[in-house]
């Protein structure tokens, strides 16, 4: 996670479960095609498997998609809240990444190695929402073991401080 100048706070609704990958991209709400959008692969168990951040969903939930599997529940997700203002010169939204990095901290996807072995730097919270799968607008509970509300202060992200003489 790149470090921010200052703490950062995302919303992420999700959408699911769905049956696999190919379930997933049957029913998954249209208007996710080219928004800032998350997607999350579960195990039997509800054991998180992997976290994944991508601009285009549509065409990374695909059945060569080289951490999850094809039969894994799936749950899709967009960034609702309005995103860092200033200029986007990033590859990736910072809102984006803060949120695939604070979630891959919390929940310890088991094939996420390469970004559970970086340490976030920075502050982010990621506050989600969920809904149905079917029915895009009622609101679910979430999957057992899933933080409604994910935060991570790092160590090395101090708070300024309003001294005034």
């Amino acid at each position: 996670m790149r470090e921010p100048k200052q703490a950062i706070s995302v919303v992420v609704d999700w959408w699911g479960p769905y049956d696999g990958i190919d379930d997933a991209k049957k029913k998954m709400p249209p208007w996710l095609s080219g928004v800032k959008a998350l997607y999350m692969g579960l195990r039997a168990g509800n054991v998180c498997q992997y976290i994944g951040r991508t601009k285009n969903i549509a065409a990374r939930l695909n059945d060569a998609h080289e951490k999850l599997d094809k039969d894994a529940s799936i749950y899709v997700g967009r960034i609702s809240s309005p995103g860092k203002p200033g200029p986007k010169s990033t590859k990736v939204p910072v809102d984006l990444d803060v949120a695939e990095h604070v979630l891959i901290f919390v929940l310890e996807p088991e094939d996420n190695d390469n970004r559970k072995e970086n340490a976030p730097q920075g502050c982010g919270v990621v506050f989600s929402r969920l809904f149905d799968a079917n029915n895009h607008e009622t609101p679910v509970l979430p999957p057992p073991k899933f933080p409604v509300l994910a935060a991570l202060r790092s160590q090395s992200w101090a708070y300024p401080t309003n001294k005034r003489a």
